[in-house]
């Protein structure tokens, strides 16, 4: 599991945003792989795309979380 701390210093891709000039480090590719694997065996009817989105917004919730 990973903890809070963990995920607010991350992102799924590591790419900076247009709007920040340093980008948050990415997600190992491994990780990224076996976590939307698993959520593919668990919810058989979510895409790729959408186990990302989901990831993505786990991320920068917990990035917000961390500035308050």
């Amino acid at each position: 599991m990973y903890t809070r701390e963990y995920m607010a210093g991350y992102s799924v891709t590591g790419q900076s945003s247009s709007s920040c000039t340093e980008g948050k480090p990415g997600l190992a590719k491994q990780d990224l792989a076996e976590i939307t694997n698993a959520a593919k065996l668990k919810f058989t009817y979510v895409t790729d795309m959408n186990i990302k989105a989901f990831i993505r917004q786990k991320l920068n919730n917990d990035a917000k979380f961390q500035k308050q």
